[in-house]
């Protein structure tokens, strides 16, 4: 297995950002690219040293990637950069030509935790005929409630400038309409939802089980004992990817 930790130039957001990458031994193509989101307050160390990653790259033939993002919510920021437009469309291609990995729609998959997990719906919603799968971990998904409960000046100006004065969630951030949108869609990615009882997001997670129910999408909904934490994460990966059929 090979590890690959660096930095390249994005040129959307014209900037060199850093990057990791597992890849397993052999064969030389894996059999699948998992994107793997971080949280508001992480980075994309995280899934490396929190929930051994390079593990299940390793032992199931993935290629899991974790790129960085900051604390932009995944968005193109009204003031800022756009990172949306980097994870969504210059990341896979990125991985397609300079590392030959598989991004076609049947092997790319996409998940996240927290402000990840609204990360990866967004991605996966917005550009449906993309991805074979997407993992929302603990996450973040509805904007307004995000921008009704923030208590701080700091994060109110953070917000702004993310999201533009008087923080407007506008359709590319509202998950209720990204839902709607890619429920015509010709295909779906298969959807998978965790979360913990004991998380402070826990309803978030059951208005999006309902909301993808009512759309029919091909979701498996999960939920256990369990805090906005690593403990409930590290049990969700393997759950998550075992639900994509990525592993035994």
């Amino acid at each position: 297995m090979a590890c690959f930790s660096g930095s390249w130039r994005s040129e959307i957001m014209e900037m060199s950002t850093h990057l990791n990458i597992c890849l397993p031994d052999a064969p030389a193509v894996p059999k699948a690219t998992v994107i793997l989101l971080h949280g508001l307050k992480g980075c994309c160390e995280d899934w490396l040293t929190q929930a051994g990653a390079d593990y299940y790259a390793r032992k199931w033939n993935l290629a899991i990637v974790m790129p960085e993002v900051q604390r932009s919510w995944y968005c193109d920021m009204a003031y800022g950069l756009n990172y949306f437009d980097y994870i969504a469309n210059e990341l896979p291609q990125m991985l397609k030509h300079h590392f030959n990995l598989p991004v076609d729609r049947d092997h790319l998959y996409i998940g996240g935790l927290s402000m990840g997990g609204f990360g990866s719906l967004k991605c996966a919603l917005t550009y449906p005929d993309r991805y074979a799968g997407c993992m929302s971990f603990s996450a973040r998904v509805y904007m307004k409630n995000k921008v009704q409960q923030l208590t701080k000046e700091r994060h109110e100006r953070e917000m702004e400038g993310i999201l533009g004065l008087n923080m407007p969630v506008n359709p590319e951030n509202d998950m209720e309409l990204l839902v709607q949108k890619a429920a015509a869609a010709p295909v779906k990615p298969k959807m998978y939802v965790a979360c913990g009882t004991e998380d402070a997001l826990y309803s978030e997670s059951l208005q999006l089980r309902d909301d993808l129910n009512a759309h029919d999408f091909d979701l498996t909904y999960e939920e256990w004992g369990g805090k906005h934490s690593w403990t409930f994460w590290r049990e969700s990966l393997p759950r998550g990817l075992k639900t994509m059929g990525l592993i035994d």
